[in-house]
């Protein structure tokens, strides 16, 4: 959705660019971490939908699920009612820990802090490369 609004990102040095050439350029992972402003644009586009319809995630989700031919991994559960409609599915909640990051900023989006506290069946502790977070991924049960 933030794609098709495309809005205009600042990159540094007064050059600013469209979230869409940014996103081919780097990827989404490398411009969430290196240009903060992609980050608040995609917590504003997602918490002005859910202000206007809380489940339309869950619903996203779940539509784009029907079509999935083995198991499924929802890697990114932000609220309560996410995790909840997972859960009653039979998804197993796994909370990655990632000491690295310090304690929860009380200033963080509602988004970063939503899910404080809300019990999981799994917790993994997180300290090393994706790779080792990946294997032991591999390790649950399904």
């Amino acid at each position: 959705m933030a794609l098709e609004i495309n809005p205009w990102v600042p990159t540094g040095y007064g050059v600013v660019v469209r979230l869409h050439r940014l996103i081919a350029d780097v990827g989404w992972e490398y411009a969430k971490e290196t240009y903060p402003e992609v980050r608040r644009i995609l917590q504003h586009t997602g918490q002005s939908i859910r202000d206007r319809d809380p489940g339309y995630w869950v619903r996203a989700l779940l539509s784009d699920m029907t079509s999935a031919s083995g198991p499924v991994v929802v890697t990114d559960v932000r609220y309560p009612n996410e995790a909840d409609a997972l859960a009653v599915r039979g998804f197993r909640l796994v909370r990655v820990i990632r000491p690295s990051l310090g304690d929860p900023d009380p200033d963080a989006h509602e988004s970063e802090r939503a899910l404080e506290g809300f019990p999981v069946n799994v917790a993994i502790l997180n300290q090393a490369a994706i790779s080792d977070l990946h294997a032991h991924a591999d390790t649950l049960p399904h």
